[in-house]
């Protein structure tokens, strides 16, 4: 079900985030799935500095992200000052997961999912934790940095579907896996509130409609 905080709305189902999606008039942006990678199954790999889009990423041996993420609207940072607080790759077969996934690189640290175009209304993963399986708190932000919503979500070693809806454009959210666990994404969805002209072509479809 979802529950609402403030301007924004978290979901656990895909189809009710969808409709919500379709309903608004958000476009769909593009998915990061994390598969332009050069790093072989059953592999861990770190590199210092943040994971975003267009920017090669890679460890001392040349492997991670030659090209960076494939969506240029998205960075992952993590929290804290540690030197080794960077993103993590962890390829399919690591610790049991079944593809390739993102997360912090160190179990107390939380991860940060960046939107960087000042347009992302609408934002859904595969949220899972392969330490204990269990919730992973949310924080969500706006363009601001101010918050604009949280929630524990559903963050079991198989993963499961996690959608966040906000009327106004999200910068930043935060994910922190509860009692030290680690928690890993896939498949970042994004989806961008449409401009002034694209909410009037909407609304006149919309009057098109009813007087048919």
């Amino acid at each position: 079900a979802a529950s609402a905080s403030g301007a924004v709305i978290f979901y656990d189902n895909e189809a009710d985030f969808l409709t919500q999606m379709s309903n608004v008039g958000y476009m769909f942006e593009g998915l990061e799935d994390f598969e332009g990678n050069n790093v072989p199954d059953f592999s861990v790999v770190s590199a210092p500095g943040p994971l975003e889009g267009g920017t090669p990423w890679l460890d001392d041996f040349g492997q991670g992200f030659p090209s960076g993420l494939t969506q240029m609207n998205l960075s992952i940072t993590c929290s804290g000052v540690d030197p080794d607080n960077y993103p993590v790759l962890l390829t399919d077969g690591f610790a049991g997961n079944v593809t390739d996934v993102v997360g912090a690189n160190t179990f107390a640290e939380s991860t940060n999912l960046n939107f960087v175009n000042g347009m992302t209304g609408g934002m859904s993963l595969l949220l899972m934790d392969l330490i204990n399986g269990g919730m992973t708190d949310v924080e969500v932000y706006d363009t601001n940095d101010t918050l604009i919503g949280s929630t524990a979500a559903n963050s079991p070693f198989q993963g499961a579907f996690f959608g966040v809806y906000s009327d106004v454009a999200i910068g930043r959210i935060n994910l922190q896996a509860q009692n030290v666990g680690g928690e890993i994404i896939d498949n970042v969805g994004m989806y961008n509130i449409p401009g002034p002209a694209s909410l009037a072509l909407l609304a006149l479809a919309g009057l098109t409609r009813r007087r048919r």
